[in-house]
């Protein structure tokens, strides 16, 4: 799963090469192991967060409040964008899918939101008043939209046509804590129990009772790895086999109350708890497994064998907060939270490598197109980076001496600069030899400190592709990758 979500963050232009991708992940994967995030508070609620959204590839988190108000935030400044006031009750739940964002609340309405770039940032598109609070939500790449309720009922509204599909009740009612909507099923935890319904015949083909000693209260479903996680009231995160009737697999301990809250991130089970803290686990370390109870023989050996997996495993990490945690997200470089006293905070482990910075010179501020003579698709806007790794005074300096190789050449190809006929230039996009070697016969080129400098160079281009709007572009159908100034 890394693989596959840095892989659409390749494809998305925010990881530029390969040689980056792998930097980058063996680099956050550092940092999660470490557990050594940099933190931000943002406070501005009165009440109780309890749910949470990061946005993504937007840099913003959205969160919603027990008074009903909802509020834009940005990622990396910690600013309040935008506060609404559209529910006169708490809002439960969010859900994300492409553009739209939808919040659910106890006053028993679901507003469906339009996420826009600029203010006013989420444009109210309809309202369904459902006539039954809602506690949890889940909206699938159909626009289809699973609800459940506070008295145990399971729905499944089209966002589009605003007309009720299915409804689904259990045989035991109860307070329905999380919904997940698959292609071919529904599943929620009720009360004790898990149930599944098939979404086409809405006939129940699964059940699972009392899988936790106290109340689930909050599941989540990988698909890819065909496993169903669940959190209790009993402080115990289990998980168990995708199945008709889920098997117990793996138990996770840690926390020492209720776990309200989870979210999955790779190969990380990421929590929050009564006890005032959120947890990052890894799988591997768990206090169960059932592959090491299927025989006497390895009950025998079952503690050596534990403490020999537990060892290449990571240890969990722990994010502790003032107040118990209610709701949690996550993306592949942080770790968003609401608490009880109305406080979001951001555990950003990739505080170096994905946020946007503002430039450091003016000069860095150019206006960019997305238009290539060659192919408009084969030309990447990066993101923007951070100072503490990405950006520091050597590769500014060769930014700021490869940019005005860029600009020279834009001045000379415009016949505004005379042209040396020694130095034939044909185009204004540039590799980073050819840049390299401009800055030598110019005398541009800076001193490099504990780095080759063709190497000091490409990330110097890097980084001037993620200042904010970019001043080069970078085109990624030839090898070595090109730049130009637009």
């Amino acid at each position: 799963m890394a693989t596959q979500t840095l892989c659409a963050r390749l494809g998305r232009g925010e990881v530029e090469t390969w040689r980056d991708y792998f930097e980058a992940s063996l680099i956050l994967r550092r940092e999660w192991i470490n557990g050594r995030p940099a933190t931000k508070e943002l406070r501005g609620h009165e009440a109780a967060v309890i749910c949470v959204k990061a946005l993504p590839g937007r840099d913003r988190v959205v969160t919603g409040d027990r008074l009903g108000f909802l509020k834009v935030w940005c990622a990396v400044t910690g600013a309040c964008l935008k506060t609404y006031k559209r529910h006169m009750m708490g809002i439960s739940s969010l859900s994300i899918q492409g553009d739209l964002l939808v919040s659910g609340s106890w006053d028993s309405t679901v507003v469906v939101w339009k996420q826009l770039q600029e203010a006013p940032y989420l444009k109210r598109v309809k309202v369904i008043d459902l006539g039954e609070q809602v506690m949890s939500m889940d909206l699938d790449s159909n626009l289809d939209l699973a609800i459940g309720t506070v008295g145990g009922l399971v729905m499944i509204i089209s966002i589009e046509t605003l007309s009720c599909l299915h409804t689904f009740q259990p045989p035991h009612p109860h307070l329905c804590t999380a919904v997940s909507l698959g292609p071919n099923k529904v599943e929620a935890a009720i009360g004790l129990n898990y149930y599944a319904w098939d979404r086409t015949t809405t006939a129940q083909v699964g059940y699972f009772a009392d899988p936790h000693l106290k109340n689930i209260t909050c599941m989540k479903v990988d698909t890819n790895e065909r496993v169903l996680l669940t959190g209790s009231q009993d402080s115990k995160v289990r998980m168990f086999s995708w199945e008709s009737k889920p098997m117990l697999l793996r138990q996770y301990g840690g926390h020492r109350d209720s776990v309200r809250c989870i979210n999955l991130q790779d190969d990380m089970i990421i929590t929050g708890s009564t006890d005032k803290t959120a947890m990052v686990t890894f799988r591997g370390r768990h206090d169960f497994c059932r592959a090491d109870l299927t025989s006497h023989d390895t009950q025998l050996g079952n503690e050596a064998s534990l403490s020999e997996v537990s060892e290449r495993v990571p240890e969990s990490v722990s994010l502790p907060h003032s107040a118990s945690v209610n709701a949690i997200d996550s993306d592949i470089s942080m770790v968003v939270t609401g608490d009880d006293e109305g406080v979001v905070r951001i555990f950003d482990f990739g505080f170096d490598l994905w946020r946007p910075a503002i430039p450091s010179s003016p000069r860095l501020c150019g206006q960019a197109s997305l238009v290539s003579s060659a192919s408009p698709t084969c030309v990447l806007m990066a993101k923007p980076g951070r100072s503490n790794v990405s950006i520091g005074n050597r590769r500014q300096t060769w930014g700021t001496c490869a940019l005005a190789v860029l600009v020279r050449v834009k001045s000379t190809l415009n016949g505004s600069v005379p042209q040396d006929p020694e130095s034939a230039i044909s185009s204004a996009w540039m590799n980073v030899d050819e840049i390299y070697q401009r800055m030598v016969e110019w005398e541009l080129l800076p001193v490099s400190q504990g780095s080759t400098p063709k190497h000091t160079l490409n990330l110097a281009l890097h980084m001037m592709a993620k200042s904010d709007p970019p001043t080069v572009l970078l085109d990624s159908s030839v090898s070595p990758h090109r730049f130009a100034l637009p």
